[in-house]
């Protein structure tokens, strides 16, 4: 989680600028996205063992 947000803050505001709309929007989507792999990883190892 924590590679993943200095990922974000590197790759998108370089990106984007400052357009703070995008990047907050970005921010949170990858903040789902980064909490949904994390829960479907440990489902995933709990299930196929």
């Amino acid at each position: 989680l924590i590679s993943l947000h200095f990922y974000r803050a590197g790759g998108a505001e370089s990106f984007f600028g400052k357009k703070k709309g995008i990047d907050e929007k970005l921010s949170y989507y990858t903040a789902i996205l980064a909490i949904t792999f994390f829960v479907l990883s440990i489902l995933m190892i709990v299930f196929l063992r």
